[in-house]
């Protein structure tokens, strides 16, 4: 039996011509990691934004954690804007005050643009260093705010599911 024999076709049933496998096979892929196939589902500007969110938070984050030397905050006020005078560990002026909780928000999180978001930060060393984080994106109203909840965590890699579920660092990632 030769190669030519051995080949994997899909078939159109009404001309009964074929169209070889690997031509299909990224189109069908990209349908399924996508998100694409859901009923309904169409790309929602929430989810861009949500996910630059995240990025502008993972940037502050890494600022803080480096400028400081004291590992990452325990919430994200200490992100937030000083009431009075020179940025400092507590107050270090690198997110807007909705990021920060400091608009209603609770300190660890807030609502943005059609999503909530959820700092989680990992326990303190000794010296009271804090080396792991994780932030969470949920839509508001799944379906109608967004399709996609997404992760993130001191990596700094995006992970993604379509799920109604809080994501984490096993799913799709960006």
């Amino acid at each position: 039996m030769s190669l030519s024999t051995v080949r994997l076709t899909m078939t159109d049933p009404p001309n009964g011509e074929s169209c070889p496998w690997f031509l299909v096979a990224p189109l069908v892929l990209t349908l399924l990691t996508t998100g694409a196939c859901g009923v309904g589902e169409r790309p929602n500007p929430n989810e861009a934004k949500a996910t630059g969110t995240l990025r502008v938070l993972t940037a502050a984050l890494k600022t803080y954690a480096s400028v400081y030397d004291a590992g990452f905050p325990d919430r994200l006020r200490r992100l937030g804007r000083p009431r009075a005078g020179q940025p400092d560990k507590n107050n270090a002026n690198l997110v807007d005050p909705v990021i920060a909780g400091q608009n209603g928000g609770s300190g660890i999180s807030f609502e943005k643009d059609g999503y909530f978001f959820t700092y989680h930060a990992g326990a303190a060393d000794r010296k009271g260093r804090i080396h792991t984080y994780s932030l969470i994106a949920r839509p508001l109203r799944y379906g109608d705010d967004g399709y996609r909840s997404f992760f993130t965590d001191e990596a700094a890699v995006i992970h993604w599911t379509a799920e109604d579920r809080a994501p984490n660092a096993s799913d799709f990632h960006l």
